[in-house]
């Protein structure tokens, strides 16, 4: 009998660990000692998100469906908890979120992306994935600028919303919450 491992995560200190799922079970977090539900099989299916990392339902967001996926995004931003550098230089067309404001934020991207070769003023579309959203939010930017951190071999990008809708608004007041109510997750520049 196969059984399905599962990503969960923590809500109280951010720890993500692979599970077997098990119905009506619950995992114990091993930093912290909270105990988070492990969803059931119709749970899973009724979320439909495709993601890997499970939250309990009450942290959960619902995307409106002004930001869900409606066009296909030229690069996805995620919240991480790994070093952004490291995370940076590991992977392709996926960034780590370092900053989050109500006008925009900023990532990394290494120097030979294809990001690095745009300019300030281009416009992307982009995916942004927070552990706490349903699905990720998909919206427009606009390249505010880029700057070269040559030892490296990495750049740092700042964007701007293109069109700051009410539902982004609502979206990113609970990300603000999320990350400012758990301080021990704050990372700054390294």
């Amino acid at each position: 009998m196969e059984h399905e491992i599962i990503q969960i995560r923590c809500d109280n200190c951010g720890l993500a660990e692979r599970i077997v799922r098990v119905d009506g079970k619950v995992w114990i977090c091993d930093r912290c000692d909270r105990s988070v539900a492990i969803p059931t099989e119709m749970e899973l299916k009724n979320r439909n998100t495709g993601r890997e990392i499970i939250q309990e339902s009450q942290l959960s967001t619902d995307i409106p469906a002004s930001l869900k996926k409606d066009k296909q995004p030229f690069c996805r931003i995620v919240y991480t908890e790994a070093s952004p550098i490291a995370f940076t230089l590991k992977r392709v067309n996926t960034y780590p979120l370092l900053d989050l404001g109500e006008n925009g934020f900023g990532f990394y991207a290494k120097m030979d992306d294809p990001i690095a070769a745009r300019m300030a003023g281009d416009k992307l579309t982009v995916e942004i994935d927070v552990p706490i959203l349903e699905s990720p939010i998909v919206t427009d930017v606009e390249i505010r600028w880029i700057h070269t951190i040559a030892p490296k071999k990495i750049v740092r990008v700042g964007v701007q919303y293109c069109d700051k809708n009410e539902d982004l608004k609502k979206i990113l007041d609970k990300i603000y919450n999320y990350i400012l109510a758990r301080p021990e997750l704050w990372v700054g520049d390294e």
